[in-house]
């Protein structure tokens, strides 16, 4: 048996409680494999990406590349007035 197989083969299978639907495999109470279902994993990415968009955004509003959603629509409705009115 190799140094690898005997590891897996005294490896823990846990379930944590924060996660019912994720698997960890724990050789020397280490997590080295972790196994959960395609549904959770797809919601797992969603959510990161979600986060990345936010993280995006927060760092357009610090850098001043936004405007108040009030202003942009008092200037567009300036300039359907302007296209409107001879």
């Amino acid at each position: 048996m190799t140094a690898t197989e005997a590891s897996i083969t005294s490896a823990v299978f846990v379930r944590p409680h924060s996660h019912p639907d994720v698997r960890a495999v724990e050789p020397n109470g280490e997590a080295k494999v972790v196994i959960q279902d395609i549904d959770s994993y797809e919601q797992r990415q969603e959510t990161l990406t979600l986060l990345k968009v936010l993280a995006l955004r927060d760092r357009e509003v610090e850098a001043g590349k936004v405007r108040p959603a009030a202003d942009v629509i008092a200037e567009q409705c300036e300039r359907l007035r302007a296209d409107l009115l001879p």
